[in-house]
């Protein structure tokens, strides 16, 4: 991509001047290093679509600065955008998708004060064809699961479903998340016409019914979690809702975090009362 294609492509995409100037700055010449890139990128668009499929990331070459991956995902951009377009899906809602490479990089920066990208591997599956957004809410293209397919008589975990993701981008009100429920089913049956889709499911902290004990039931998050159907008892989630909420490295020390929200104020009193958070499985039947 040459230095000119890049520019626009990274105003396109709606990257932070920040972000942009340091990937100008990083855009590889070394001749070993993108070719690199290239043939990572070459591999992973292989599995374009492919939601049954995991490639595994590999680790950057030694010297490598941290946008490495965000140039491979820059790589993978021209043949996602042929698969959008061979899939019929709307330019808006294409761009609207693969600016979650803009949104992770500032997020990066938000939390370590430095260049980066966060979540990498989740960038590259929104890169690989799987995730769309549409409205405030993300969905990806997924299995049911062993858990959820547990408690659907008839149903394999490796069926298809919707994974809901919740981008960091604001009010999550009922009529946002109602306008993004709503758009889901004509969507993914235009575009994905041989997925049969009865089911989403969400994996988050948000689930954690603990919030409802600090939180109004009026409150965005709490009428946001009781849309699904809890599951299991969850994995350890202290980690992911103190990084995810106070924006702030693994191992956070908690003494060092200083609320400013109810939210921020309910997680983290918690913490200091010795109690713990949990990442919840919850599910709901697609509207049809």
């Amino acid at each position: 991509m040459t230095g000119q294609i890049l520019d626009s492509t990274l105003e396109r995409l709606g990257v932070a001047p920040a972000d942009h100037r340091d990937l100008m700055a990083s855009r590889p010449r070394d001749t070993v290093l993108r070719d690199q890139i290239e043939t990572t990128a070459d591999g992973i668009a292989q599995t374009l679509g492919q939601r049954n499929v995991r490639p595994r990331l590999a680790e950057p070459p030694d010297g490598a600065d941290p946008f490495y991956f965000a140039h491979v995902c820059l790589a993978l951009l021209p043949a996602v955008r042929r698969y959008h377009r061979d899939r019929g899906i709307p330019d808006e809602i294409s761009w609207a998708t693969l600016s979650a490479l803009a949104s992770n990089l500032a997020r990066h920066r938000r939390i370590y004060g430095i260049g980066g990208l966060d979540g990498p591997q989740w960038v590259v599956r929104v890169y690989r064809g799987l995730v769309y957004r549409l409205g405030r809410l993300v969905f990806e293209r997924t299995e049911l699961g062993p858990q959820v397919a547990a408690v659907r008589p008839g149903y394999g975990a490796a069926d298809p479903a919707l994974g809901v993701h919740i981008p960091p981008a604001g009010p999550l009100t009922p009529e946002l998340s109602d306008d993004a429920f709503g758009q889901v089913v004509p969507f993914f049956a235009r575009h994905f016409p041989e997925d049969v889709l009865t089911v989403a499911h969400c994996r988050s902290w948000l689930l954690d019914p603990q919030l409802a004990d600090y939180l109004p039931d009026t409150s965005n998050l709490v009428r946001f979690a009781r849309r699904f159907r809890p599951l299991g008892d969850g994995d350890a989630g202290d980690s992911a809702i103190v990084r995810w909420i106070f924006e702030v490295p693994n191992p956070a020390e908690l003494d060092t975090l200083a609320p400013s929200t109810t939210l921020e104020r309910a997680v983290l009193g918690h913490l200091q009362a010795g109690h713990h958070w949990r990442v919840r499985l919850g599910w709901l039947e697609l509207p049809h």
